[in-house]
């Protein structure tokens, strides 16, 4: 029986793994990561050795280059390619230079790097130094990765490449976006209406609508693969510059219909989640209704989560994400959200209540 990803670890947490492993003076074999997954021993075996073999050549590198690993090339049609390429691992070496930081949250933080292969900006996204020897949370930041970049849309944020820095801390590139959140647009929007004519806000709010409608069909998208956000709200939405409309922050996505023996629970700390005690307030710079928690083993954002999700049930279903679809909807036309409370358990008991 083929070890899935929504059934045990996948390719990328045993490498995870096998680095922990490492890092502790251990040395775990391929066949000892691959016991409960045999058909991924030729695969795990392959980029152990790449991935030693790069170390190797990296020499004393400045820990900004992330070793990118391409995946063996698998049911392709051997017309048009070499002989000597099919089914075999490719190992790139991108170079990136970290010009500033971007953004930091619960687990992961990002980075602005040049990638001086490609002549281009990207952003980097790491595991905070902190948390990337835990076992839970490292498995948690590799699934993000592989969630994002599994669904290639262009609503979502495409994964370049995925890779270790010098110190094995993972991390993935991303296309760098310049733009504002949705939460930025619409407070300008209620902000500004006073000073506008209705003609002008009409226009305004039809331009919002129209990008609350791209969001629909992202989510619509991913709902079609399996996967449920749990976290959709203004501020998880950006708005390029150029009309592009991203739904982003996957951290707390979850595939349909897991299985109870991947051993995932939601009790985990996730990126940007703020943990937080029963009555304990929230406190943080954004605004209290924003807030992620993860509060009695809640998790997402109360003031946009269904009921079900407020009361902690595992089993969500599409029907969840299109409630907070309906609460970033009330957001937009309202320009507060639906639910407000003095501190975190006032909000979820309101949100459950309905």
């Amino acid at each position: 029986m083929r070890c899935r990803m929504d059934q045990a670890v996948s390719v990328f947490s045993l490498l995870a793994e096998w680095e922990t492993a490492k890092q502790r003076g251990q040395n775990k074999s391929p066949e000892e990561l691959c016991v409960q997954c045999p058909e991924l021993l030729n695969e795990v075996r392959a980029k152990i050795h790449a991935l030693d073999s790069v170390e190797s050549m990296m020499g004393s590198t400045d820990g900004c280059s992330p070793t990118l690993l391409i995946a063996p090339v698998e049911g392709i049609e051997a017309s048009g390619m070499h002989a000597l390429c099919r089914g075999k691992t490719v190992v790139t070496q991108s170079s990136f230079q970290v010009l500033r930081s971007h953004a930091r949250g619960g687990l992961g933080e990002v980075v602005i790097a040049h990638d001086s292969q490609l002549g281009r900006d990207v952003a980097l996204k790491f595991i905070q130094a902190p948390y990337d020897r835990d076992p839970v949370r490292r498995k948690r930041f590799l699934r993000e990765a592989e969630i994002t970049s599994k669904l290639q849309h262009p609503g979502i944020v495409p994964v370049h490449g995925f890779g270790v820095d010098a110190s094995g801390r993972p991390c993935y590139s991303m296309r760098f976006i310049e733009g504002e959140t949705l939460q930025t647009a619409i407070e300008r929007f209620h902000r500004e209406q006073p000073q506008k004519s209705n003609r002008e806000n009409n226009i305004a709010l039809r331009q919002l609508l129209q990008r609350f409608i791209s969001v629909c069909n992202t989510i619509g998208f991913a709902h079609s693969r399996g996967y449920i956000h749990r976290d959709i709200k203004p501020s998880n939405i950006m708005l390029g510059s150029f009309n592009e409309t991203l739904v982003v922050d996957w951290g707390l996505a979850k595939q349909l219909q897991t299985s109870k023996s991947s051993g995932e629970t939601d009790t985990a700390a996730v990126p940007n989640v703020i943990a937080v005690e029963e009555g304990e307030a929230v406190a943080s710079n954004d605004n209290s209704d924003e807030q992620l928690t993860r509060h009695g083993g809640v998790l997402g954002t109360p003031a946009f989560m269904s009921p079900e999700q407020a009361r902690g049930i595992s089993d969500l279903t599409p029907a969840s994400d299109n409630y907070a679809l309906g609460a970033t909807l009330y957001s937009l036309l309202v320009g507060r959200s639906a639910f407000s409370g003095e501190n975190v358990a006032m909000l979820l008991e309101r949100v459950r209540a309905g």
